[in-house]
């Protein structure tokens, strides 16, 4: 046999190993366990097989979900159902080692790199969906903590509006318009309050 075709074949089978290997593949949560931090998770690349047709991989059932955590305390986060993840996937079988309390364990099982031993690590995004990243950001719906570069312009400008909103309720003597039951009118302890937080704010602003 020539040695070119010893080497086709050592190919063609290296590349059918490889083709049932995984790594690592994004991934949108389907269902999430908050108390068991495990989800149900769809790969989102597909598969070309030997027949040349690209088909989509099975959903993963009972996937652990990274947090970045310590014995002692951590970051939990809100994962819903349609959020992205990067699926990982371990060198060898993590059913024992999950099963316990986190001990060396002989997994007793010759699988590899199988898409049943993934974990699920949140927050890998296509471009067309990002955070600015100009400053650390703990963002959670509509509220967010900004840290870094450009937090403190966002703190100016959040200050900004609130001693704008208790300068104007000061200037109309503690009268303010709520949406739903109409005018109020702030009682005079309320109103010195009020003086009080806006003072407060002045010499944080200036402080900034």
């Amino acid at each position: 046999m020539a040695a070119i075709e010893i080497n086709e074949l050592i190919q063609d089978a290296m590349a059918g190993f490889m083709a049932g290997v995984n790594f690592a593949l994004p991934g949108r949560v389907v269902s999430y366990n908050a108390d068991e931090q495990r989800a149900l998770v769809k790969p989102l690349i597909k598969r070309r097989y030997s027949d040349g047709i690209a088909r989509s991989l099975p959903i993963v059932n009972g996937v652990p979900v990274v947090m970045p955590q310590t014995a002692r305390g951590g970051l939990i986060l809100d994962v819903q159902p349609g959020d992205l993840v990067l699926l990982v996937f371990a060198d060898r079988s993590l059913d024992k080692w999950v099963a316990l309390d986190g001990r060396e364990v002989d997994p007793e099982d010759p699988r590899r790199f199988d898409m049943s031993d993934a974990v699920a690590i949140p927050g890998v995004w296509p471009f067309s969906h990002r955070m600015a990243s100009t400053a650390m950001r703990i963002k959670f719906s509509n509220g967010k903590i900004a840290i870094g570069k450009d937090a403190q312009h966002e703190l100016l400008d959040l200050l900004s509006q609130l001693l704008t909103v208790l300068t104007t309720t000061i200037a109309n003597g503690g009268l303010i318009t709520d949406p739903i039951s109409g005018p109020l009118q702030l009682a005079p302890s309320a109103m010195a309050t009020v003086t009080q937080i806006k003072t407060l704010l002045t010499v944080i602003k200036g402080s900034l």
